[in-house]
């Protein structure tokens, strides 16, 4: 949201310097210089905005008029420098900005600085444009306007970023009275001129701003070099910033459009190769101004035409590189993790650095100038929108069908804070400089919210459990567990019911160079064995006594203590019960140690719907009664804090889905009025995991830890009829995962994955095994359900008759390229190989 965007990675750079830097070019002084001498001399009065405050609307036109006065007079004062951009300043108050995104937000800027696209006929003009710059304006220069206008524009910003997907950053601007600032959105935050400009006592510095929106490459207006659009039709290339260009050259929707993006060779060699995109994949977070930006597309090779999945980020400096990461593996990748191929940081021509640089925001945007952190208060930030008001029939919007594809990857919240509302808290952070990278990986398909049936849903975290496990003994924790990174994949193209399920999405991962050492285990003590009898009434070996007093010497009646009351059974078993039957099992295989690792205190991993309390509040709190058998210290994000996440992705979906095929329930459709028998479902997928406020999710997780009986009465009351033969698998895995945090030690984090898999295994076993899955429900919503399936199914097959159709097109269309179309190309530049 562009309130979190102002609210925490907000940041200001000393205006004279903005200029200089950010937005200046080698005669910068002279041309201004000449510009305002032009404009003085002309007998028009070029500087047409009031000093006295007026309406709103009145400005806009001013302003246009202004801005194209010192566009033309850069042009006429040094025609032989011809301006990167064909740009007109207009004013569109009332006119929302056309796009091909369907789900494009109905926003009204107040101006636009637009790149004139091709000659087509008049009538057209409106559409054959492409919206460079954003501007708000205000009449006022108070706290009130200025925060409205901030608002505003970053949405404004962040649409320029969703629409146009080889855009890097973007630059907006508000007037405010007669007070410019100048704003930048790029990965690592929102970015702003220190102090205003006021354009008519510094008219030196507007005419700056002005001209460098025309005169800067497009490059450092933010558009990525590195990326062009192919048309199939003409098997030709072109920027998007080309003169030439028409608004038909893209697709129907940034989806569609067809990109020619630079990358790494797909054969592990030095240099480059060049990828057409099938489609895109996820693009939803391109608008992120601070983060990953994460956009994924699927494409094919253009020199060998093989299918790959390419995933673009913006990733931390001091992070490594996915691929980077999968050749650490210590032990060899399994079937159940992601195939990385490989991954780069992008490199582009500078020409004000002499040559080619990392892509990256602190140096090569922002141009190594320093930046000082700033912030606005969350009280004095517009409201937003309640759900009352978006459940009015006043105010029906379209809303995304998570059924279809077009955004697969997306987790949407489908609830807000009106059933209950609480403070938003936000946390400090740093400025982090982040490097364009782009991966290559061959494992694609559907995430786990597309699976056809129960046994499936199942299946597929089971074996992403077991990938999990394969990183885990290899010194990697994954520490991202989300429904868009487990994958449901079919072994082959021609079997789409046959399926098994991949783990994916290395970018918040850590590894060790240690594993923990397990000492030798204690010899049978026939001592304290004679004890637990005595003392419990329990029968156990004398080797689990010795294991026993081995692992807790100073607390194993603590361990006894607990196992007991978690496991009743065990008090009544007609036998002496094992290290086994006490959990006390040795591992397979010694886990990561993490002695050395210090978690940063402000910084969390991970999607924030499924995080475990214990990683997403920053207090550092424990669950309550886990205290006596853990080590103190700081709270290390571990293995049991990711299958505590693959168990809230589990209860996410129970919660959330309409049965199989990814659609959302209609009981949490904004469009539909709250009741009594949906506000309980509504209340507990807020709490959970939709709410923006940490403390909120914390507390509710929290509670549910302290109280396990409200799972069954409260929460499993709420998920979707469809999946109430899941019931006992998710009480059991909750006690599973209670039971590891009260007796959380070096054993417990080489177990568990064991423990788990155990829990699913048996219950997926009694699911096939029943007749009738569905008992609970009536004929008609059973067929509802199996008509679901069908269509699911379907779509499986319809996806990779799409790929093949659109490979084979692709295909067709390279090899009709002229002898000259590789001088069309993307120009061969050095990429940094990881």
């Amino acid at each position: 949201m562009a309130k979190d965007d102002v609210q925490d990675s907000f940041w200001t750079i000393e205006t004279n310097t903005f200029l200089d830097h950010v937005l200046g070019w080698k005669t910068a002084d002279n041309d201004v210089c000449n510009v305002l001498h032009t404009l003085n001399s002309s007998s028009a009065q070029w500087l047409s905005l009031p000093k006295v405050p007026k309406p709103e609307k009145e400005l806009y036109s001013s302003f246009a008029d202004t801005a194209n006065a010192i566009v033309a007079a850069c042009s006429a004062t040094n025609p032989i420098v011809e301006l990167a951009l064909d740009i007109s300043w207009q004013a569109s108050p009332n006119k929302i900005p056309k796009s091909p995104d369907r789900w494009s937000p109905q926003i009204r800027p107040d101006l636009l600085a637009v790149h004139q696209l091709g000659s087509g006929p008049e009538e057209e003009a409106e559409k054959e444009e492409l919206k460079l710059q954003r501007k708000e304006m205000k009449p006022k220069d108070s706290e009130e306007e200025m925060l409205e206008g901030i608002l505003q524009l970053c949405s404004y910003m962040r649409m320029v970023l969703t629409e146009q997907l080889d855009r890097r950053f973007a630059i907006g601007l508000l007037l405010c009275k007669s007070k410019l600032t100048v704003w930048m959105c790029d990965r690592s935050g929102l970015v702003r001129t220190r102090t205003a400009i006021d354009i008519h006592a510094e008219p030196k510095k507007f005419i700056k701003v002005i001209i460098s929106l025309s005169r800067l490459n497009p490059s450092r207006l933010g558009w990525d070099t590195t990326m062009r659009i192919y048309r199939m039709e003409t098997a030709t290339y072109h920027f998007s910033t080309d003169k030439d260009m028409t608004l038909d050259y893209y697709g129907a929707s940034p989806h569609e459009t067809t990109w020619a993006i630079q990358g790494p060779r797909s054969d592990g060699n030095e240099g480059e190769d060049r990828y057409l995109t099938v489609k895109a994949l996820s693009t939803v977070r391109a608008q992120v101004m601070e983060g990953r930006a994460t956009i994924v597309w699927l494409v094919v090779n253009e020199r060998t035409m093989e299918r790959f999945v390419l995933k673009q980020s913006w990733r931390p400096e001091m992070s490594q590189t996915e691929a980077t990461f999968h050749k650490s593996l210590s032990k060899p990748p399994s079937f159940h993790i992601c195939d990385i191929v490989n991954s780069v940081d992008i490199r582009v021509m500078d020409d004000e650095q002499g040559g080619m640089v990392v892509d990256d925001t602190a140096n090569h945007i922002r141009r190594g100038v320093e930046v000082r952190a700033s912030s606005l208060k969350r009280n004095k930030l517009p409201k937003d929108p309640g759900v009352s008001e978006l459940r009015s029939n006043k105010c029906k919007k379209p809303e995304l069908d998570e059924s279809q594809p077009h955004e697969s990857f997306l987790y949407v919240t489908s609830t807000s804070s009106e059933v209950l509302e609480f403070s938003v808290i936000a946390d400090g952070r740093s400025a982090i400089n982040r490097v364009l990278t782009r991966t290559l990986m061959r494992t694609y398909r559907w995430p786990i919210k597309f699976f056809k049936d129960v046994p499936e849903l199942v299946n597929t975290l089971i074996d992403a459990v077991k990938g999990h496990r394969d990183y885990w003994f290899s010194l990697m924790l994954h520490r991202d567990v989300s429904t868009g990174n487990v994958l449901i994949c079919p072994r082959s193209d021609v079997d789409v019911e046959d399926t098994c399920g991949k783990l994916i999405d290395l970018d918040c991962s850590k590894t060790s160079d240690t594993r923990v050492e397990y000492p030798a285990p204690g010899p049978p003590d026939k001592d304290t064995a004679g004890f637990l009898q005595l003392l419990w009434q329990v029968s156990v070996t004398d080797e689990a006594a010795g294991i026993l007093i081995a692992r807790y010497p100073s607390h194993f009646l603590i361990y006894i203590d607990v196992a007991l009351s978690m496991n009743p059974d065990l008090r009544t078993a007609n036998k002496k019960l094992t290290a086994e039957d006490l959990f006390l099992e040795t591992p397979f295989d010694r886990p990561p140690a993490w002695d050395g690792h210090l978690p940063h205190i402000r910084h969390k991993t991970g999607t924030r719907a499924f995080m475990s309390a214990e990683i997403i509040y920053l207090s550092n709190v424990r669950y309550e009664g886990t205290e006596a058998l853990r080590s103190t210290g700081r709270v290390v994000h571990s293995v049991i804090h990711d299958l505590e996440s693959f168990f809230w992705v589990l209860l996410y979906l129970c919660l959330t889905r309409d049965g199989p095929g990814g659609g959302r329930r209609i009981e949490l459709s904004i469009n539909e009025p709250l009741t009594e028998e949906t506000k309980p479902i509504y209340a507990a997928v807020y709490c959970l995991f939709d709410s923006e406020d940490d403390h909120t999710l914390w507390n509710n997780k929290r509670l549910l830890f302290n109280n396990p009986d409200d799972l069954d009465e409260i929460i499993l009351k709420c998920i979707h009829p469809y999946f109430d033969s899941l019931k006992p698998l998710i009480s059991r895995w909750w006690k599973t995962l209670r039971f590891g945090y009260m007796t959380f030690n070096d054993y417990v984090v080489g177990s568990l994955h064991d423990r788990v898999l155990t829990s699913l295994e048996d219950e997926l076993g009694k699911i096939q095994s029943k007749s009738n899955l569905h008992s609970n429900l009536d004929a008609d919503e059973v067929a509802r359900m199996e008509n679901k399936t069908d269509k699911e199914i379907q779509r499986r097959k319809d996806d990779l008759e799409f790929i093949q159709l659109r490979v084979r097109q692709l295909d067709e269309s390279l090899k009709r390229q002229s002898p000259h179309a590789g001088q069309q190309r993307l120009p061969a530049t050095p990429l940094k190989d990881n």
